[in-house]
């Protein structure tokens, strides 16, 4: 459920966003494509947004930049302590 229409138009409302520039606003980044990559990325991960070829392009674009690259590697670091903490804990 949404508060801007059914998952269906927003979906659709933003794919045809997408299909105009590279970001969300156009063609520089914002705070919403901040929002709206990583919403995305995790929607396509657990199955709950469409692929559409629009959305695979734009989060690919988004975390090809040097910071969401950081950032993702720093969650993946932060995840191998996590299981290392845990195992050296003796909970599994």
């Amino acid at each position: 459920m949404s508060p801007y229409g059914s998952i269906d138009t927003v979906m659709e409302n933003m794919r045809e966003q997408l299909s105009k520039g590279p970001y969300v606003l156009g063609d520089r980044l914002t705070a919403l494509d901040v929002l709206w990559a990583m919403g995305l990325r995790w929607g396509m991960m657990f199955g709950i947004v469409p692929e559409f070829d629009e959305f695979q392009a734009y989060t690919a674009r988004y975390f090809e930049r040097p910071a969401a690259v950081k950032v993702l590697q720093e969650d993946q670091n932060l995840a191998k302590e996590q299981e290392e903490a845990a195992r050296a804990a003796g909970i599994s």
